[in-house]
């Protein structure tokens, strides 16, 4: 979406908030202070977000969390463009952990973390089949079911004629990839077809 703001160093965010909880009880821990580095990724080649925060703890939080992979992630940040998102994650990892340059106390580790979305939709597999359907009803058809308490939205681009395909199992990021390769806008489209996911949609 654009943005009238004048925009800053293109690609930077000021971190507001990087708070961690465990996915039932606790109100979340604080690493706002503690975060010394983070990322979140997005690209039309890539079905889901990802990001990553390296953390240097000298209260060892990731033991006393603990932190063990299954936890909660609420970021709040303000883009280069002044603006101000907050998101839920997932994360899904802990690792590099060990101490920080071999100081008494002092832990480095790597938070991974991805879109709550993409961890929904794998909860199962996609056995399904589609019969004289366009590509572009199946992809619905798809999110409809395995991503279904998706607060996104999907924009799916028309195709053009009719197919019939068989998914014996795939991830539903899988099947997506599948139709997509196969799908067919006409004379008029470039039949470049991606499934991919932003931070808002």
């Amino acid at each position: 979406m654009a943005s009238n703001q004048p925009a800053t160093q293109a690609g930077h965010y000021e971190l507001i908030s990087f708070k961690i909880r465990p996915l039932k009880g606790a109100s979340g821990v604080e690493l706002k202070q503690v975060v010394t580095q983070w990322q979140i990724s997005e690209s039309m080649f890539r079905t889901n977000i990802t990001g990553s925060a390296t953390v240097l703890d000298a209260e060892g939080i990731a033991r006393t969390l603990p932190i063990l992979g299954e936890e909660m992630l609420t970021i709040e940040w303000k883009d280069f463009y002044g603006n101000i998102a907050k998101k839920e994650f997932f994360c899904y990892g802990l690792n590099d952990l060990g101490p920080h340059d071999n100081k008494d106390g002092l832990l480095s580790y790597r938070i991974n973390f991805t879109s709550i979305e993409h961890l929904t939709a794998h909860q199962d597999d996609v056995r399904q089949s589609f019969s004289n359907q366009l590509i572009s009803d199946m992809a619905q058809s798809v999110f409809d079911t395995y991503y279904k308490t998706s607060s996104k939205e999907i924009e799916i681009e028309p195709t053009v004629g009719n197919q019939t395909y068989a998914i014996p199992s795939l991830t539903p990021a899988a099947t997506m990839h599948f139709l997509a390769k196969r799908a067919y806008g006409g004379e008029s489209s470039t039949n470049n077809y991606y499934f991919f996911e932003t931070k808002e949609q």
